[in-house]
């Protein structure tokens, strides 16, 4: 099967400027709510000792009145702090201050004592079931930590639903088809998918703005995204977000960041999408077979490579990269483009000598990248995360 690389577009080759997309993923921490510590403590004094009597008259000399409760042997308990919600002093302590956030606690959900059912999480303040089934609008629990792949359909204003993110639908099977390939090509290794309960994680989102609107950012079309998905919360800086984006494109079928020149956590493919002398991408099924993956699982599969660090930058770590940031070695790359069409289904790094297990310590290695499931030993981020 051949594709015209002219399917694909990449949003490094078009000059984008990194200083204007600035696309880091930072996420910023909440206030800490301890309160003051207030270690006064009373000192107990036995009067009816034997061994602490006092002189009565030198007692009144030094200023201690022994008729009074002021030496009491009984502690009072510390009385309850003042907290601004969601914090609250849920354990009592005045040295732990306002330790729980009443707002994400699963103990203490909404209230202090207020648990959540074991199947639940606590999400402001209230208990929701920790992976409800069913299509999602935001980002579940997930079942593991660390740099992971989250999948999104988006939709702009205008656009038509598909519900391609259902559960057991085509983005499912898509994903699972080209990892299933992924695997046959490192002997085992895979991207790490965001899960909940074993179930891939896949988020729906429609946008405020029109296909019209978004797509007139051309070759841009990447970068709005990820502005528009980065101010709805979707900045985790361990996921890379890939996006399914149903709606228009006059420019290509797809788009990543190239780190370390340009930084972002999206990378998307736009489901319709009519690059020039090409196909339309909608012209293409999605998500058919997981044992028989097509152009588009292979295409979003070579922008993650690239979001990953991968088959960017110079000949110096990739021998065979041509001007435009692609492989040009063998046409059946995944990494491919160049004059001649694409061949599907592709290998992964013909010859292992431009990015997987090319043997150079000095150069990223995509088999040493933190994304892939077993982790690698001494794993690596992508350039800049």
């Amino acid at each position: 099967m051949r594709w015209l690389i002219g399917l694909l577009c990449f949003a490094a080759c078009t000059g984008s400027d990194p200083a204007d997309h600035d696309a880091s993923t930072r996420l910023d921490a909440g206030a800490d709510g301890a309160g003051a510590l207030d270690a006064a403590q009373d000192e107990s004094i036995d009067t009816a000792s034997d061994d602490a009597a006092m002189d009565t008259g030198e007692s009144a000399e030094a200023g201690l009145d022994l008729s009074t409760d002021t030496l009491s042997t009984d502690t009072a308990p510390d009385d309850p702090l003042e907290c601004e919600a969601p914090l609250a002093d849920c354990d009592g302590t005045r040295a732990t201050g306002c330790e729980v956030d009443t707002s994400a606690d699963a103990r203490n959900c909404g209230a202090c004592g207020r648990s959540c059912g074991a199947s639940q999480r606590c999400e402001e303040g209230r208990c929701v079931e920790r992976c409800p089934a069913g299509r999602q609008t935001s980002d579940r629990v997930d079942d593991e930590s660390g740099f992971q792949v989250h999948a999104l359909y988006v939709l702009p204003s205008d656009g038509v639903d598909r519900a391609l993110d259902a559960p057991g639908g085509p983005l499912e099977t898509s994903m699972e088809a080209f990892n299933r390939w992924l695997s046959t090509q490192t002997g085992g290794s895979r991207l790490r998918f965001d899960r909940c309960d074993g179930a891939p994680d896949i988020t729906f989102v429609q946008l405020d703005r029109t296909g019209a609107d978004l797509g007139a950012s051309g070759v841009f079309l990447r970068d709005e995204l990820e502005d528009e998905l980065q101010a709805l919360g979707f900045n985790e800086p361990n996921k890379l977000l890939a996006v399914y984006y149903d709606g228009p494109s006059g420019e290509s079928c797809g788009g990543a960041p190239r780190p370390p020149t340009l930084i972002g956590n999206v990378t998307a493919l736009y489901l319709q999408g009519t690059p020039p002398g090409s196909p339309g991408c909608n012209t293409v099924p999605i998500g058919v077979d997981v044992d028989n993956p097509g152009f588009i699982e292979f295409a979003m599969l070579h922008e993650i490579v690239h979001a990953l660090g991968f088959a960017v930058g110079d000949t110096t770590c990739t021998p065979n990269l041509n001007p435009i940031g692609h492989v040009t070695d063998a046409t059946d790359d995944l990494m491919y483009a160049g004059s001649e069409p694409w061949v599907l289904p592709p290998r992964l790094d013909v010859n292992r000598d431009d990015y997987y297990q090319h043997g150079r310590p000095d150069c990223l290695d995509l088999a040493s990248s933190a994304f892939l499931d077993p982790l690698p030993e001494a794993a690596v981020a992508p350039p800049g995360w």
